[in-house]
């Protein structure tokens, strides 16, 4: 946090938000928001902060040069960190700012915050639990499913060793005649409860709906993808994992990936990284944990949910794993657990990851308009700063702001090293230090701490330029 540094007059000051402000915000234990906009180019970039009630965030700045006819203006950013204090009020928010070294402020607008919404999702079932042991809660999420990939996933599931189980179904605004199916697939079983959001959440924000479905008495939690095919002992072999550790707050394993006509294009995940399941620093960098390979203890709710406030390119179990390694551990099992079926038409069909395995396959599989690239398109520093960097330091500031008082002093660490890369002298160095690892064979990351230090080092250079006015 930083004072303003001056006392004299305030000089009125022209800035306006891109990301509208989140009405309410769920607060939780405490959140980090992410807020964009932009302000006047005679902005003096060091003095650059958000303010909402007491709190000051600095904010980073970049100068955009003026093109046609349009002045120049300066575009700004800041995260900033909302106390489970201000739940249950309204704040107001402001850019405070120097011009020609005089204060200047605008207002931004009206924050409401709450603890949590109850209306982002449909109350939780209540299920009597027997004595199949402790009972699973299965959160799946489903949008457009396809009716007989959806019917194999079902019945996969209804297949497990594991009795004790119930699947919640939070499905995405799909059209009606995709939510009948769902209806039709799921009507003659009671374990199976379906609920559709009546407007369009995204996977992230979906994921978390089908979360809040949770039952009370459910002592544990897994994610399960549409079109999936579990191996009957799926659930019964992780809880045997996370119980094995009684540490461990999450467990996940391997999986065998098949093209979209079933052929198994690889026996397991790890195809082009090694696997990593105790290092937090080279989780926020490159999450090695698939949601739907996952189960967890329930208590990791209470510090997931609610999500932070997206932006930029958010994964539901990037987020749990984060929660889950910092609150106490990872458990691997080494051997695949379900089918994951990969679609080269999916949202993550643009990584290294999809295009090995597209190759792997043969790139025979019929998906798409023909060969691609091994790399993804390349994106600029600004792109890279925001999504990666920014999104990873939103994940580790929320998670030791929710989880204060019962987090080890070293993963506090860890996570305050982390996001503290940008404004520490030694950050840039520490990451690239880090990008050398694959080189002694710790390849869990590729490396990508390397463009992440260049898009710190981007920031810091559009911070200078914002101060020389140019």
């Amino acid at each position: 946090m930083r004072a303003l540094g001056s006392s004299l007059e305030a000089a009125p000051l022209e800035a306006s938000l891109a990301t509208p402000l989140p009405d309410p915000l769920e607060v939780g234990a405490g959140t980090v928001l992410y807020l964009e906009g932009l302000c006047d180019a005679r902005t003096e970039g060091d003095s650059l902060e958000v303010a909402i009630a007491e709190l000051r965030s600095p904010a980073g700045i970049e100068r955009i040069p003026a093109r046609g006819a349009s002045k120049a203006v300066c575009r700004w950013w800041a995260l900033v960190e909302i106390p489970a204090a201000l739940c249950g009020g309204e704040a107001g928010v402001e850019l405070h700012a120097r011009l020609a070294g005089r204060r200047a402020t605008a207002s931004l607008g009206i924050l409401r915050a709450v603890e949590i919404d109850p209306f982002c999702a449909p109350p939780a079932p209540s299920f009597v639990v027997g004595d199949g042991g402790p009972l699973i809660a299965i959160c799946m999420a489903t949008h457009e499913p396809d009716r007989d990939r959806v019917a194999r996933q079902l019945e996969s599931i209804r297949a497990q060793d594991w009795e004790a189980w119930v699947c919640v179904i939070s499905d995405d605004a799909s059209s009606p005649a995709a939510f009948k199916c769902l209806q039709e697939l799921t009507a003659d079983d009671r374990r199976f409860v379906l609920s559709r959001s009546g407007h369009r959440l995204g996977f992230y924000r979906n994921f978390e709906r089908a979360l809040r479905m949770t039952p009370a008495e459910a002592s544990f939690v897994a994610l399960a993808d549409q079109d999936d095919v579990w191996h009957s002992d799926k659930l019964s072999a992780l809880r045997a994992t996370l119980e094995a550790d009684p540490e461990a707050q999450l467990a996940y394993s391997d999986m065998r990936i098949l093209d979209s006509h079933g052929k198994v294009v690889s026996d397991t995940y790890w195809i082009l990284r090694r696997n990593c399941s105790d290092d937090l620093t080279s989780l926020l960098v490159a999450n090695t944990v698939t949601g739907a390979a996952s189960l967890f203890r329930r208590g990791i709710l209470d510090t997931a949910l609610p999500f932070p406030p997206p932006f930029g390119e958010p994964y539901h179990d990037h987020w749990l794993a984060v929660c889950a390694l910092s609150s106490g551990g990872l458990a691997y099992l080494d051997r695949p657990t379900y089918d994951r079926v990969r679609h080269l038409d999916s949202v993550t069909a643009g990584t290294r990851h999809a295009q090995a395995l597209h190759e792997m396959g043969g790139g025979s599989s019929g998906e798409g308009s023909g060969p691609r690239s091994a790399e993804p398109p390349p994106r600029d520093l600004a792109a890279i700063y925001r999504d990666g960097f920014l999104g990873a330091a939103q994940f580790a500031r929320t998670a030791a702001l929710r989880l204060e008082g019962r987090i080890d002093p070293r993963r506090r660490r860890e996570l305050e090293r982390f996001a503290d890369a940008d404004s520490s002298l030694l950050g840039p160095l520490g990451l690239g230090i880090r990008s050398l690892r694959p080189l002694f064979g710790r390849n869990e990351t590729l490396g990508r701490e390397r463009a992440l230090a260049a898009a710190i080092l981007w920031r810091r250079r559009a911070g200078r330029r914002a101060r020389r006015g140019g």
